[in-house]
Formats: C-alpha cells, sequence, structure tokens
C-alpha cells in the first residue's frame, strides 16, 4: 500500500514531464488526467478526474510523435506547390488571368496565416513562460515556412512552364490551320490568323538566302519558296527571272546558321529534309525585331524583296510540333511535382528525427 501508492505518484509525475511534437491537452493541471492529456492514448483512462492513484495501473502507451501533425507538414505545402503552379501554367491563366492569379493569392494567403498563427503561439509561450509554465516547441513555424516556399517555387515553376511550353501550345491551337500554301503565288497576308500552315509539296528553305543578324546571339533568316514550275506562272513572280516579287514567308531560328554568305541554315532541324514542307507560327515577341533586322540585311545583301514577312519554324511536322509542346508540358509539371513531394517528406522527416530525442520534458501547452 504505502510502496503502491509511491509508485503509482511516481508514473503520475513521469506522464506528466512527457513532451510531444504537437500538442492538444491542458497545461498546469494536477490530476492525473490532466497530466495525460495530449501526452497518452485518450483510451488508456476513463472519463472524470481520476483520483484514486490505484487507477494509475492502466499505464499508456509509450510517447509518440504526432503523426497526423506530421503528415500534414507534407500534404499541405506539397498541395500549395500543385495548385500554384497549375494554377500559373495552365489554360486558365491563358483564358482567365484574374482568376488564376487569385488562386495564387488565397495560397500566399494561407502560407501567411500559418506563420501568424506561429506569432501568436510565441506570444502565449511568452506569457506562459512568465507564469512558470512548461511550454515546447510547434510546428507551425515549419508549416508556414514550407507553405510560403511552396507558393514562391511553384509561381516561379509555373511561370517557366507557361512561358516555355504552354503559352506557345495555346497559341498554335487557338490559331488557324492552313493547307497547300504555295508560297509563290499567295501572299502572307492571307494567312495572319494562321497558327500551322502546310505547304504544298517542292517548298523548302532557301539556303542561298539566308543570313544572320548577331546581337550576343545570331537571329537566322531563310526565304521559303517553291521552285516547281506551275510556280512561275504565278502573277507573285517576276515574268523575266521567275523569282518571286516578295519573300513573303521565312524560317528563322536563333544561333542555328553561318550568318554571312555564303551561310548555311538547319534551325528547326528540318531545313534539309526533303519531305518537310510545314511550318508553324513563330510566337516569341522579343525577338521579332531582330529577325526583321536579319530580314532586312538580306534584302540589302542579296538584292531581293520582303514586304510581308511572316516569320516561321520550319518542321516536318507542324501539328505533331505542337502536340510536342503540351506533352512536354505536362511531363515537367509531372516530374516537379514528385519532387516537390519527395523533398518536403525529406524536410520533415529531418525535423521529426531532431526533436524525436526531445520528447523528455514537461507537457507543454496546446497550440
Amino acid at each position: 500500500p504505502t510502496s503502491y501508492s509511491f509508485i503509482c505518484s511516481v508514473l503520475v509525475r513521469m506522464a506528466g514531464t512527457a513532451q510531444t511534437m504537437w500538442y492538444s491537452g491542458p497545461q498546469g493541471a494536477t490530476g492525473f488526467k490532466e497530466r495525460l492529456q495530449g501526452a497518452y492514448d485518450r483510451k488508456f483512462y476513463s472519463s472524470g478526474i481520476l483520483e484514486d492513484a490505484g487507477e494509475a495501473l492502466l499505464l499508456p502507451k509509450r510517447l509518440r510523435l504526432n503523426s497526423y501533425a506530421l503528415l500534414m507538414c507534407i500534404l499541405v505545402p506539397w498541395g500549395l506547390f500543385t495548385g500554384v503552379s497549375w494554377a500559373v501554367s495552365s489554360s486558365l491563366r491563358y483564358t482567365h488571368s484574374e482568376a488564376s492569379w487569385f488562386l495564387v493569392t488565397c495560397g500566399f494567403t494561407i502560407a501567411l496565416g500559418f506563420l501568424l498563427k506561429w506569432h501568436l503561439h510565441r506570444s502565449w509561450q511568452r506569457h506562459a513562460k512568465d507564469d512558470g509554465q512548461v511550454v515546447g516547441p510547434n510546428l507551425f513555424l515549419l508549416l508556414g515556412l514550407s507553405s510560403l516556399t511552396a507558393c514562391s517555387l511553384g509561381v516561379m515553376v509555373g511561370d517557366n512552364i507557361y512561358t516555355a511550353y504552354m503559352r506557345p501550345y495555346y497559341d498554335l491551337t487557338n490559331l488557324g490551320v492552313a493547307a497547300d500554301v504555295n508560297p509563290d503565288i499567295v501572299r502572307s497576308s492571307s494567312y495572319l490568323d494562321a497558327g500551322r500552315i502546310v505547304f504544298t509539296k517542292g517548298t523548302h528553305v532557301q539556303q542561298s538566302l539566308a543570313l544572320g543578324f548577331k546581337d550576343e546571339r545570331v537571329y537566322c533568316v531563310a526565304p521559303i519558296a517553291n521552285d516547281n514550275a506551275s510556280a512561275g506562272l504565278s502573277a507573285n513572280r517576276s515574268a523575266s527571272t521567275k523569282t518571286p516579287v516578295s519573300y513573303d514567308f521565312w524560317a528563322v531560328g536563333i544561333d542555328c546558321c553561318v550568318p554571312l554568305p555564303p551561310a548555311s541554315f538547319w534551325c528547326g532541324g528540318a531545313a534539309y529534309d526533303t519531305e518537310a514542307h510545314s511550318a508553324t507560327r513563330w510566337m516569341g515577341d522579343a525577338d521579332r525585331s531582330y529577325f526583321r533586322l536579319a530580314i532586312q540585311q538580306a534584302e540589302v545583301e542579296y538584292g531581293i524583296k520582303a514586304k510581308h514577312p511572316l516569320l516561321l519554324s520550319w518542321t516536318r511536322d507542324a501539328s505533331g510540333d505542337a502536340e510536342r509542346l503540351r506533352k512536354a508540358g505536362q511531363w515537367r509539371f509531372t516530374l516537379w511535382i514528385c519532387a516537390a513531394l519527395a523533398v518536403q517528406a525529406v524536410i520533415v522527416g529531418i525535423v521529426a528525427a531532431h526533436f524525436s530525442g526531445k520528447l523528455s520534458g514537461s507537457v507543454p501547452p496546446p497550440i
């Protein structure tokens, strides 16, 4: 009886000094139940205040980290990264830009809310220490910083995918498709709404008229022409030389040519492919002025005209190129979200391993 009561009192004191990662029980209570609150599984004690030390023989389970809190620290930042990067890179941004950035703002608001919760808890901890209470760590700082970092990276990753792959894909698919276009007969002004152009057989890149404009990078241009004999009857050709009056369709690229005569042009990977006779619209707005300068140089160098040059990327399969842009963007999005999940799991695992060795101490207050 006396030794029995002593052993039970020791167990109560040990339970009262246990510490977990994420707590929910009250602090400063003197009862057996209150000392166990948040540190052990509730099913090991009944309802009501346990005043009889004999009931302490219902020994609790071993103290464990709060697995639910750790899981939330993995899934919440990962979910924010996935949602923000999707909002920035998907068709939602292309069609409803305001809604896309609203979702991004919501993500940052959630992250800042976690940091605010951590700040409020820190203020509470200072008051608790003044009252002589023992306080412990919490996960809101990890959750807030991880969420804020995830949202920031989500914006950068999503914007990169959108700029490099998804926006060109949306631009191409929203424009029309033109087939059986003879560049020696028609003018480019008739195809300003075309994103993919399939030329007539015999159409090729005029290697002998290629040129490049160099400004740190080499901006390469070469006219697209058709040498079929039937094209000689075109109103767009000179009667004496059978040379087009104006080269309106131009294959372009960056750092893929010999810039000065005798020039060589290999942009798009299909310039020397005799079966290639299609092109996609060049969507890089920032490069247009450099390409036009290169075309003006070619006009002077070769004595040709380009009244309304349409900038194109020469390819073997214009429709296939557009689909490859979509698949490349989706593949990179999937790769990033898988990497984000793995990295966040590793970070939370390191934090859990760090605090798992600090589970001996006083039960801190709830957060």
